[in-house]
């Protein structure tokens, strides 16, 4: 355990690592747009204006409720077999014209399976959902009927309009709604500034508590439950609240703008910034003077195993290891090409690859990751002869081929660029006529 002086001096020598930020406590009722949305008067003068001027955005596009018999072409149709088709959809024309069934007509028919068991219903379609001949066809019409036959790449089909809508647009009373709330939602923000002010100015003129002003006003009131730094802030909604509360917090009531939102502040305690007191940092400045005495007691002893290694008391790592109670760590294969572990570290890398002879004493301590190690090569395992006249065969036939791949691609840009190209009048005459 440190002494009171090194405690003492270490307080002195860092006290501005023991700093403490500005903090203060406070309650609050926090108004936001979608609080007030609801409260806010919209004139009807304006839910006409907005009417008039985005009247686009209330257009009803011409529709169609529609039925259809579709007749597909077989795979690799001949010119006989779409002559046949076009027959049938011919056939199955007139008797719809006719005012045959159209359900029964699309069972007789249609090669659409996915409309087949509906008779052929497709629902309301506006222009665009379906094919532009489809389209063309359809709404030519503009009211129920059947058109005229529509000829698709893959074959024929027949449109029967069930009912047809007119383009237009919705009626101001079906969407009058919606517009106030389009309305209320762009004004809230505006609108929760002004009742926050009136709320702030009554509350000061009241002489009372945030607490109980916000009971008497049905507003929801919080507290911080304790001391907040400027990074922190009471609940996620009232995000920047406490570092816009801070360099006011003198002032005992406050009105305060967080982004799109209005506070009612009351500042119930405040710090400012300090240096701790020693008393409260005194088990952390014990803590690391004894981390730093620790690992300056672990540099000593790994320098005096080492010179009992020089001395001779030691031969192995295992030996040290047992003697000195300390931890071992045994590597079975290391390799130059994958390092791992304390290996990736260049300096360990390097006085281990440099060792030719095993059990060689250590040396040198090396410090990595807050740790003092020695080291000692137990074993080398050096190449076969053979083995390396192989890999340096091979390492030379590649090499080899990538400077002959670079000679050549240098050797036939070289000819690129020195080429003349002339072409035949007549080849390109036949060229093109074929």
């Amino acid at each position: 355990t440190p002494s009171e002086e090194a405690i003492t001096n270490f307080y002195n020598d860092r006290s501005s690592e023991f700093e403490v930020a500005p903090a203060v406590a406070y309650d609050y009722v926090l108004l936001t747009p979608e609080e007030v949305q609801k409260s806010v008067p919209v004139p009807a003068e304006d839910v006409e204006l907005y009417y008039v001027d985005n009247e686009a955005d209330f257009a009803i596009p011409e529709s169609i409720k529609a039925a259809t018999i579709r007749l597909n072409y077989p795979k690799n149709a001949t010119d006989a077999q779409k002559s046949a088709v076009k027959e049938r959809a011919t056939k199955a024309l007139t008797r719809a014209k006719a005012g045959e069934s159209f359900e029964a007509l699309v069972k007789e028919f249609s090669d659409d399976t996915s409309t087949k068991t509906k008779g052929g219903e497709l629902g309301w379609i506006t222009r665009g959902k379906m094919p532009s001949e489809f389209d063309n066809a359809a709404f030519a019409l503009q009211a129920p009927g059947v058109a005229a036959l529509i000829e698709t790449p893959a074959g024929f089909q027949i449109a029967k309009v069930l009912e047809y809508k007119a383009a237009g647009t919705t009626p101001l009373d079906e969407v009058r709604g919606k517009i106030t709330e389009i309305l209320q939602k762009q004004e809230a923000p505006v609108y929760a500034a002004t009742r926050a002010q009136d709320l702030f100015d009554q509350w000061q003129k009241s002489g009372i508590a945030l607490a109980e002003f916000a009971k008497q006003h049905r507003l929801t009131a919080a507290s911080t439950n304790g001391l907040l730094t400027a990074d922190m802030d009471p609940e996620s909604k009232a995000k920047g609240l406490t570092a816009a509360v801070l360099p006011l917090a003198a002032e005992p009531k406050q009105i305060v703008d967080v982004e799109d939102k209005v506070a009612l502040v009351q500042v119930t305690k405040s710090r400012e910034a300090d240096i701790a007191p020693i008393a409260d940092v005194k088990a952390k400045i014990i803590e690391r003077l004894k981390a730093i005495e620790a690992k300056e007691l672990a540099r000593k002893d790994a320098a005096r195993v080492i010179e009992e290694f020089a001395k001779g008391t030691y031969k192995t790592i295992s030996e040290a290891a047992s003697k000195e109670q300390l931890q071992k760590d045994s590597f079975a294969k290391v390799e130059r090409s994958a390092p791992q572990g304390i290996f990736s570290d260049r300096e360990i890398r390097q006085l281990v690859f440099k060792t030719n002879a095993a059990q060689e004493k250590p040396s040198r301590v090396f410090e990595k990751n807050g740790k003092f190690i020695l080291l000692q090569v137990t074993a080398v395992q050096t190449p076969k002869s053979e083995e390396v006249e192989r890999q340096l065969a091979s390492s030379k036939d590649t090499e080899n081929m990538r400077a002959a791949g670079t000679i050549v691609d240098s050797l036939v840009n070289q000819l690129k660029a020195d080429a003349t190209i002339e072409i035949n009048p007549l080849a390109l005459a036949q060229g093109e006529g074929a």
